[in-house]
């Protein structure tokens, strides 16, 4: 098997695929650099400039939001609108994006106006996260409206596989916006500081939220029947936000005296 063949069959696929490999690479990277102690400078980590360097402004922490995550919500509408209808109007393909896209609607629009205060993000930091979106858009929208056909639909929509990757998929938004609510509603009006979050699957991890995202592309990949795609973005989340989860739960325990009490793991239950 030569490397286009193992790309894929069509143009299409294999620029998807091509792309969607690389990522994998550099989600491999960062996440060695995550492990060995690095964090992301934004939210509470706000300060941890990386190399010492300085690497532009700052931005509004809720414009920063819209912006950076508004590529995931508009470039899949756009592809589904000019895709092919032998694509795009399959069952399968609409009930996925559909799942996408309601995930960035809240992301993109619903979920940055909730947040109380925050810290401004470093424009780079949004920078990279706009170049990221507007990739995983196009080759998570391109993949379910040009790419993503079935020789047979209906049995598909039925099958085992399809609906355990949707079950996953909805509980993890469950417990991701029940954790976020929990962590928008710890301070009151003109409280400053950060407190325990409590209730839901924060009384046994300390990334309740991170690990409702995680379940969501899991759920998704699995319900995608294992897309190239798919894969690559259930990789990026768990490797990106898994150690931002473990660094979270060390922050606890170092400024909290009795959080070890609590006997709560980083990210999964009773294991990590």
């Amino acid at each position: 098997m030569n490397v286009v063949q193992f790309l894929g069959d069509t143009d299409d696929e294999r620029i998807v695929n091509g792309v969607s490999y690389v990522m994998c690479v550099f989600t491999f990277f960062a996440f060695l650099s995550l492990c060995s102690g690095a964090t992301a400078p934004y939210g509470r980590y706000a300060e941890a400039i990386p190399f010492g360097i300085s690497w532009g402004f700052r931005v509004n922490g809720k414009i920063a939001w819209i912006i950076q995550e508004a590529p995931s919500l508009f470039i899949p509408i756009v592809l589904y609108v000019v895709g092919p209808a032998e694509v795009k109007d399959q069952l399968v393909n609409r009930i996925l994006l559909g799942m996408f896209v309601f995930h960035y609607f809240n992301r993109t629009i619903i979920f940055p106006l909730q947040i109380r205060g925050g810290k401004p993000t470093p424009f780079y930091i949004m920078l990279f996260a706009f170049c990221f979106t507007t990739i995983n858009g196009y080759i998570q929208g391109k993949y379910l409206t040009a790419i993503h056909a079935y020789d047979d639909d209906d049995n598909y929509v039925q099958s085992m596989r399809f609906w355990i990757g949707i079950a996953v998929f909805w509980l993890g938004v469950g417990i991701n916006w029940h954790s976020d609510y929990i962590l928008r509603n710890l301070r009151k009006p003109g409280e400053k500081g950060y407190k325990v979050p409590y209730g839901g699957m924060f009384y046994h991890v300390s990334g309740a939220n991170f690990l409702g995202e995680i379940m969501e592309w899991v759920g998704f990949a699995i319900a995608c029947n294992g897309g190239v795609p798919a894969i690559t973005f259930a990789l990026n989340t768990a490797f990106n936000i898994g150690p931002r989860a473990v660094h979270h739960h060390r922050w606890y325990l170092e400024k909290f005296e009795d959080y070890h009490e609590l006997g709560r793991c980083a990210l999964i239950p009773f294991l990590l």
